[in-house]
């Protein structure tokens, strides 16, 4: 019992320091074991690993450097450690911090090696690194490896003597081999991102981009732009007439470019009331009008961090223009009601069916909206000027229309297809969709091909004395309006001018007819117009 007694009461042997240390230590690296396994992401465990690398070894900031980690944001940093650190030595920036991170990493790297220096200005290892000016550093640093394949460095510094240096990378080649399997997973997820890049890029290189559908010459213009736009964020202008598939183009943008795992938004501007159109894009506060009885986020608020596609931006009112301007200009929005900006991180792809440039000549547009929406601008041909691309869009809906409806139509005659890539599609795209649609639904029961009395009567229509008077204009321009004045005075007619109808029948907006009637002139209440 006294021998007891004495045991407990005499002090701690330095031994028992030593073995409560390794205690410590263990318990620490276990935590941390713990941290990698249950981190949302590979990143944030990369975090944990700097931060209790920092804290164990008692130093004042700490990096972890991957080899050729292809994305910048891939080299997991402890930025706010280096920030405190150079607070205590005077005018030390962090970008000379990590300046000297890196070139300790190289050495490492290079060498395969641990590296522990009391004070790296006086280490003939690295003798004219410019960035000590008189600061004492001392560094600690061990290779990572996975696999057998080396794969980064952990490195901690501190403006002081590193004391027990060689303890410190013994207990860092410890959490060093901890993190290698994260790591190797990190490599392997960046090695299948830049696989599926490159697959991808090499589809789109030989097929075109998937969705649209086009061989013509005009449309492989499009797509050598597409091609060198889409793996980056910058904004871009679509113009095109009303049916051309501007906002494919711009889905094809977002889901193929660095957002395509966030959010792809569309809002067609002329089809908002302009009351409205306000609150939808920037969002409003409870009580910031009657009827807002609760906070509610606008369009750019859900799209933060993916794309917003305003579509029709030509019918934006001059008020919200100056707004939407400064959101580019800033970066953040201002709720309905707020008095705080809330900041937002969106790719913007507008469209418009009109040619901006002219608007801002007719002071409709703002010039320097303008020029902040057009980095890149993608102009997409009518349909009539990609003839080429008739049969191919045709036969594409053909089979849609044809599974949908239970249909055995399966082709076309060919006087059929003659007829279809004669008429004029003033509504393009879309109204080429909806008269297949229409032809197939009418279509005998037991039809297996499309013959040219199944088609629509404005495409019949475009009987021969029409298309050879047609044919002898020089003038296309002039030519494609006659046709577009006399289709909307017919189909206005058979709906008994109702515009809304008359609008889905063509394939238009109800903005986009509005437009057309403003354009050519046509008065709702000359009732033999509308009879022609």
């Amino acid at each position: 019992m006294s021998t007891h007694h004495e045991i407990n009461g005499s002090p701690p042997t330095s031994d028992f320091f030593a073995l409560q240390k390794t205690i410590n230590e263990l318990q620490a690296l276990n935590r941390l074991a713990q941290k990698i396994i249950a981190a949302p992401s590979v990143e944030a465990a990369l975090d944990d690993v700097v931060a209790e690398t920092i804290r164990l070894t008692s130093a004042g900031g700490g990096s972890l450097m991957l080899v050729n980690p292809g994305r910048p944001n891939l080299e997991a940093t402890y930025s706010n450690q280096f920030l405190t650190l150079a607070q205590r030595v005077s005018d030390k920036t962090e970008d000379k911090l990590r300046q000297l991170s890196r070139n300790v990493a190289g050495w490492i790297l290079k060498n395969k090696l641990a590296l522990v220096s009391e004070n790296l200005a006086a280490d003939e290892r690295f003798a004219g690194l410019a960035v000590f000016d008189d600061v004492h550093y001392g560094v600690v640093g061990v290779p990572i490896f996975a696999a057998e394949n080396l794969v980064g460095a952990l490195i901690v510094l501190k403006d002081a003597v590193f004391e027990r240096g060689e303890e410190a990378a013994g207990l860092m080649q410890q959490i060093a081999e901890q993190v290698a399997p994260a790591l190797l997973k990190l490599q392997r997820l960046h090695d299948l991102a830049e696989e599926n890049r490159y697959y991808k890029q090499s589809i789109i290189a030989q097929h075109g981009f998937p969705g649209i559908i086009a061989k013509s010459e005009p449309m492989q213009r499009i797509f050598a732009i597409l091609q060198r736009v889409t793996p980056s964020d910058v904004r871009v202008l679509i113009e095109g007439e009303s049916g051309t598939g501007k906002e494919l183009i711009a889905r094809t943008l977002h889901f193929n470019g660095p957002r395509q795992e966030k959010n792809f938004l569309a809002v067609d501007c002329g089809a908002i009331p302009e009351n409205l159109l306000e609150s939808e894009l920037f969002g409003y506060m409870k009580g910031a009008f009657t009827g807002a009885t609760q906070n509610r986020k606008g369009l750019f608020q859900e799209a933060n961090g993916g794309t917003l596609f305003l579509d029709e931006i030509n019918n934006l009112p001059i008020h919200l223009q100056a707004k939407l301007m400064r959101v580019l200009q800033e970066n953040e929005v201002r709720p309905l009601g707020s008095n705080a900006a809330q900041k937002v991180d969106v790719r913007v792809i507008a469209a418009s069916s009109r040619a901006l440039a002219e608007l801002v000549k007719e002071k409709n547009f703002r010039e320097d909206l303008y020029f902040r929406l057009k980095v890149v601008t993608v102009r997409l041909p009518a349909l009539r000027e990609r003839a080429s691309d008739i049969p191919l869009l045709a036969n594409h809906f053909l089979e849609k229309f044809a599974k949908q409806y239970k249909k055995p139509v399966a082709a076309f005659e060919p006087a059929a297809v003659r007829l279809l890539k004669r008429y004029a599609w003033p509504g393009n795209i879309r109204e080429l969709e909806h008269a297949i649609e229409q032809a197939v639904v009418l279509a005998p029961p037991e039809a297996t091909v499309l013959a040219a009395d199944d088609l629509p009567p404005e495409i019949k229509d475009v009987g021969s004395d029409a298309i050879t008077a047609l044919e002898q204009m020089t003038n296309l321009p002039q030519a494609v309006e006659i046709l577009e004045v006399r289709l909307i005075r017919k189909t206005l007619a058979e709906t008994h001018g109702n515009k809304s109808q008359a609008a889905e029948k063509l394939g238009l907006s109800r903005r986009g007819l509005l437009n057309k009637l403003e354009r050519y002139k046509i008065e709702m209440g000359e009732k033999e117009q509308l009879q022609k």
